[in-house]
Formats: structure tokens, sequence, C-alpha cells
């Protein structure tokens, strides 16, 4: 659970930082397991977790919720976006590999 709590608060930190001045950074966010029976985690172009010198184990969240969609204006001014759609719901995943607690 204490994982879970610094993953969301960690993803709160990043969104705030890659936030435009007008979009709220503290928004709220849900982090979440994949539905059961999805299947195996799936990341193309990567090493599989059985391929590692140690022992790791991999794990899979989803993190939801609602952003400001932002565009330039044309021809663009500097540091000047327009507000094009307003809490648009998005889901994104997170992989996380570490070890094994020993």
């Amino acid at each position: 659970m204490r994982f879970l709590q610094i993953l969301s608060a960690t993803c709160l930190a990043v969104a705030g930082l890659a936030a435009s001045a007008s979009a709220d950074p503290f928004a709220p966010v849900t982090v979440s397991l994949p539905p059961e029976g999805q299947g195996d985690i799936f990341s193309p172009g990567v090493r599989l977790v059985t391929d590692l010198d140690e022992s790791y184990v991999e794990e899979e969240y989803f993190i939801t919720g609602s952003v400001d969609v932002f565009e330039y204006d044309e021809p663009p001014q500097l540091h000047q976006l327009l507000l094009r759609n307003d809490d648009v719901p998005y889901t994104t995943r997170i992989i996380i590999r570490r070890p094994v607690k020993k």
C-alpha cells in the first residue's frame, strides 16, 4: 500500500512539472491494478524479467485522471496557449521493474 502512495505522489509531481501554468497540477489521479485475467504484461522491445541478472519483479499499474488539452494560436505566440478541451479523461499505464525484496 505504501508503494501505491509513493507512486501516486510521484505521478502528481511529474504531472505538475509538465503542466501548463493554467492547468491544475493537484488534480486527483487514481492508481489501480490491471483487471484480473488480462494476461501477462507486454512491453515490446524490452528484455523479459527472466532475462535480467538478479531476481526482479514486474508490476503494472493504471493511472487515471483528467487533463486540459491546449493548442497554439495561429501563428504561435510565445508562452500563449489556447484551451481546446477541459477535463478530458485519460488512462495510461506504468510498468515497474524492481529487485525482489530479500
